[in-house]
């Protein structure tokens, strides 16, 4: 199904293209897409809400 493919594919992407830029020991062990990230009324990421929905979630490895 294309739908499944597509993230896997960006994953895989991103991982070749942060081989390329970082030290192994700075690449993350594991990646989460999502639509969109969680923004404060200011406009700015806000890490709390990044923070809580990690902890509500069962993390994947790669």
């Amino acid at each position: 199904d294309d739908a499944e493919a597509e993230p896997t594919a960006l994953r895989k992407e991103l991982r070749h293209h942060l081989r390329g830029r970082l030290a192994r020991y700075k690449q993350p062990r594991m990646l989460h897409l999502v639509d969109a990230l969680p923004r404060t009324s200011t406009g700015k990421i806000s890490r709390h809400a990044l923070r809580d929905a990690a902890k509500g979630r069962e993390v994947a490895g790669p």
